[in-house]
């Protein structure tokens, strides 16, 4: 009946706005090779805001390709009907949908089970808004109780934490039939210009995808570790097949640059570059030897690897498409991987060197595959192979950049600011 409703509202506007038509996005999981249930989508517009969240075995989403969007169809059970922006820096706005006068409870708790604040009231029928902040960085379980029923919605703090947790009720919206249903769902557009963000749970494991969606299509959320990017698993760069990995939202080579002519590095007194902007990519090799290259990829200096161009996000010696990561998009890969604390075991390759028993931390879920190429000193020299140095394209100041490093003996990942002059691996990001 719901589906017979639904399909008969989108006939209806189709009829009346003329040549728009109905876009259909199916939703499907994998692990590796087998079916994979997705307990839940939610599907968020990046470009206007706003998202929605289909429940196993509802897994596709309808809307007019025009922008008008239709939704779910009319409420009449309880539910969480949006939450928005999630990830999210400072608030998030969550609201639900009840069916009728009674009491709500809201809590949350992080990860260990620890409850971060908790209220209720006594709430009428329609749709109520709440704001949540949440104290610091990380990952949140948040569970609302209307009449024994339970919903429960990840919530991921990426900065702007507050000191103290706050819970507030800030809106309602009376239930007054479908035209009030119809009202909200509109709220959550998509046009054919929109960038969305598909993200699926199953088993406890969350996938993402982003899209411009314009004509219907199937979407399948791959939940097996190290899986390609669906949209370039691989290419062709500099006569070399590099391979990709999809973290999170963001698509990242999986292997370390290796493009450019090698320059041997001279050992001096003072800091210096055995490389210049002479319109050819260099690069080191550890201990000057090519086969260094050949197994940990190139060694560049900053200006180098930006190709002398000092723009956050530039593309520099990447491919075109892709470009040198930012601080902020190292932060996201790090925080998708639960933080600094532990996410340096999960981007390390398993056979990462290091003294024998130092490395059991080494666990490369990720696919990062990250390598423990070594640095090239600002005075000329060659050190720390057995740690991976990595450049990021944000500046600290004329003379140092900021950078991320994995350490052979420790499942941390670090980030600090060294002279531009120093010698670090590159990983490039899909544009």
């Amino acid at each position: 009946m719901k589906r017979l409703l639904l399909f008969s509202i989108l006939f209806f506007l189709s009829f009346f706005l003329g040549a728009q038509t109905t876009v259909n996005l199916s939703f499907t999981g994998r692990d590796s090779a087998a079916w994979a249930q997705l307990d839940s989508i939610r599907v968020t517009n990046l470009s206007q805001g706003g998202d929605t969240l289909l429940h196993w075995p509802d897994t596709v989403l309808s809307y007019i390709s025009m922008g008008v969007d239709i939704g779910p169809a009319q409420e009449s059970y309880f539910q969480i009907t949006k939450c928005f922006p999630n990830p999210s820096v400072g608030p998030t706005s969550l609201t639900l949908y009840l069916p009728g006068r009674d009491l709500l409870m809201i809590r949350t708790v992080d990860v260990p089970g620890r409850t971060i604040m908790q209220d209720e009231w006594i709430l009428d029928k329609g749709h109520h808004t709440l704001l949540i902040q949440l104290p610091e960085d990380g990952i949140y379980l948040l569970s609302a109780c209307w009449q024994n029923q339970w919903k429960t919605v990840k919530l991921i703090q990426q900065g702007g934490g507050e000191s103290n947790a706050k819970l507030e009720h800030i809106a309602f919206t009376p239930n007054d039939g479908f035209a009030n249903n119809k009202a909200r769902n509109t709220g959550f557009t998509i046009t054919p210009e929109d960038t969305i963000l598909i993200c699926g749970f199953s088993g406890g494991i969350d996938k993402y995808i982003q899209d411009k969606p314009t004509t219907s299509k199937i979407y399948t959320l791959q939940f097996g570790y190290n899986v390609p990017c669906e949209s370039v698993p691989s290419f062709n760069y500099g006569g070399q097949i590099y391979t990709t990995v999809q973290i999170g939202t963001q698509c990242w080579m999986a292997e370390n640059l290796n493009v450019g002519t090698m320059v041997n590095s001279a050992i001096t007194t003072t800091p210096h570059s055995d490389v210049s902007n002479n319109g050819v990519i260099e690069k080191y090799c550890y201990d000057n030897y090519p086969s260094n290259c050949a197994t940990y990829g190139g060694l560049y200096d900053w200006d180098e690897a930006m190709d002398y161009d000092n723009t956050t996000g530039a593309q520099g010696i990447c491919p075109p498409t892709w470009h040198i990561p930012t601080q902020a998009e190292w932060y996201t890969l790090v925080n998708f991987l639960g933080g600094s604390s532990v996410a340096g075991a999960k981007l390390k390759e398993v056979g990462f060197i290091c003294p024998p028993g130092t490395n059991a931390a080494a666990t490369n879920s990720s696919g990062f595959t990250g390598l423990a190429g070594g640095i090239r000193q600002s005075h000329g020299e060659f050190y720390n192979m057995g740690s991976g140095f990595f450049w990021t394209s944000t500046s600290y100041s004329s003379s140092d950049a900021w950078h991320w490093y994995l350490l052979c003996w420790e499942q941390n990942a670090y980030t600090f600011q060294y002279s531009n002059k120093k010698g670090f691996s590159m990983r490039c990001v899909k544009d």
